[in-house]
């Protein structure tokens, strides 16, 4: 799966609206503007990526 494109609602609960098309379609411009040279979150393993998503999705639970 490209978790790095998407959003973490489809990662983690396998959530799929026009919202989390707009987060993977973004991330997709990011790389064509940057021409591609660098991987999202290319300093982090695709578990440590998962690990992050988890503790953003817990934080958004908070507000």
């Amino acid at each position: 799966m490209p978790i790095r494109w998407m959003a973490w609602e489809s990662v983690l609960m396998g959530k799929f609206t026009s919202k989390t098309d707009v987060w993977s379609f973004a991330v997709t411009l990011w790389e064509i503007l940057t021409f591609a040279r660098e991987q999202p979150f290319e300093n982090l393993s695709d578990d440590k990526v998962i690990e992050n998503i988890g503790h953003m999705y817990q934080d958004n639970k908070k507000h």
